[in-house]
């Protein structure tokens, strides 16, 4: 599989299915994601190779108009980003735990590429669900060190503070917060 990766997010449904309908005439792109989420978003994650992902999503851009919240591609995303969305949670060798909670979902996928790209540690979710009122949480774990350099380095790489709503690092969580992560 090819692993360039673009996001698109718009603020409107029906203008996030017409933009993603045009990515696809413009370039051989395949479909990841593409679906409503919350607050009348619209998200479409698209992949291929580096040059047909960014024309892409650059027309995706241009059709979406002022409906478009981020626009972003990633040309070599990180093992594990893709699959920490649909993944079940590995929760066994818990130690430090990561949280970055991002005010837009395309932004947690900047983020998740970076860290897991920063240090050793495990990509444990990425949330990009309904019920998140448009924001994403990504989940990780490694040593506290570890985990502390990878927050650094994803909120460097988003790089604009209003994107991020909280970057935390709980050095060893308790058994009962593990439990009930899902």
């Amino acid at each position: 599989m090819p692993n360039a990766v673009g996001i698109l997010e718009l603020s409107s449904i029906a203008a996030g299915i017409q933009a993603l309908d045009a990515m696809l005439k413009r370039a051989q792109v395949q479909v990841i994601e593409a679906r409503m989420t919350c607050i009348g978003k619209y998200l479409a994650i698209i992949t291929g190779d580096v040059a047909a992902v960014t024309s892409a999503v650059e027309t995706g851009k241009a059709e979406g108009g002022k409906h478009v919240l981020e626009a972003d591609v990633i040309a070599n995303i990180a093992d594990g980003v893709l699959e920490s969305i649909h993944g079940i949670m590995d929760k066994s060798e818990i130690k430090a735990l990561g949280i970055l909670e991002t005010k837009t979902l395309a932004m947690g996928f900047l983020g998740a590429d970076a860290i897991r790209k920063a240090a050793n540690v495990r990509l444990l979710k990425l949330h990009v669900s309904l019920g998140l009122g448009g924001k994403a949480v990504v989940l990780f774990t490694g040593d506290v060190a570890s985990v502390e350099n990878a927050l650094r380095v994803g909120v460097e790489k988003i790089g604009n503070p209003d994107k991020i709503k909280e970057a935390i690092t709980i050095p060893s969580p308790d058994q009962g917060l593990i439990d009930s992560l899902k």
